[in-house]
């Protein structure tokens, strides 16, 4: 009997690329150095011992936007069938998606996460204070009016996406490149919907990577543990990560999903060591997040 040790969940550009199908060397070789790498990363998934989900694009959407009903259907039908078809050695979840396609197309529907409003909300309202660089004497004063923002909308203010604020405005370019916030006022809100979404799918994948993990840990039956891995192909989420440690991951009785983790300093890029550990400090006074 195979004893299947990680789960993969893709990220909507890893799907996209497996949609495309199986390549001949021919059309490999045609295609560009920087997408002939993205695709032999993912081949190098297809392994017997790996489970295959594209439940994480399938909640983002093909569109790059929240999608609703029979949208939801038609993309979770779309992309099961091409995991299915890409991964010839590793399992997908593809036919517990389908058999279940009414009840997820529901959960798809809606969004995951009970504070996605206020993560939105947040966003919107920090994004005149980042979306440009600050003067450093202005920067303490931003930095607080960030914080104070995340506590008005229930936000802990050690979760990714007020750390990435809080980076940002310290002058960490891949926390701004997160964010995709455009300093030209009539460009970002024609567009700001969609950044905010993107910004967001891509920043909640570490908590919703985490709470995988914590269901896989606490349903496991033997006293091997089953690895729950996010695979992205966006170049800036991964270097972000890498400031990031998790410490523990836990699900409590009434079912809510907690995360304890600790960041570096240096995500904070302007800011002196001391005057990094110090931000940290005061934001890991709650290190837990929900």
């Amino acid at each position: 009997m195979q004893i299947y040790r990680r789960i993969i969940l893709l990220d909507r550009n890893a799907v996209s690329i497996a949609k495309k199908g199986r390549l001949k060397n021919s059309e490999l070789y045609s295609m560009q150095r920087d997408r002939q790498e993205e695709y032999n990363c993912l081949l190098k998934l297809d392994r017997p011992a790996n489970i295959i989900s594209p439940i994480f694009s399938i909640c983002e959407g093909e569109s790059g936007y929240k999608e609703s009903g029979f949208k939801v259907l038609e993309t979770l039908k779309k992309e099961t069938a091409a995991i299915s078809d890409f991964f010839r050695k590793a399992k997908s979840d593809s036919n517990v998606l389908l058999n279940n396609s009414a009840q997820f197309t529901e959960i798809f529907s809606d969004p995951i996460e009970l504070l996605w409003d206020s993560y939105k909300q947040f966003l919107s309202k920090v994004h005149s204070i980042i979306c440009r660089a600050q003067p450093k004497k202005d920067r303490k004063h931003h930095e607080s009016k960030i914080i104070s923002l995340a506590r008005d909308y229930e936000i802990n203010p050690c979760h990714p996406i007020v750390v990435c604020c809080l980076a940002a405005l310290y002058g960490n370019n891949v926390a701004k490149r997160i964010l995709k916030f455009n300093p030209n006022k009539s460009i970002y809100h024609k567009t700001k919907d969609r950044q905010i979404y993107n910004a967001l799918s891509d920043l909640l994948s570490i908590s919703r990577t985490q709470h995988i993990q914590a269901l896989a840990n606490k349903k496991r039956q033997s006293k091997k543990s089953i690895n729950v891995t996010f695979f992205t192909l966006d170049k800036n989420l991964k270097e972000f990560a890498k400031y990031l440690d998790i410490q523990n991951t836990r699900i409590s009785k009434d079912g809510t999903n907690y995360i304890t983790f600790t960041w570096e300093y240096s995500i904070f890029s302007e800011l002196s060591k001391g005057e990094a550990e110090g931000l940290l400090h005061m934001l890991a006074e709650t290190t837990e997040i929900k």
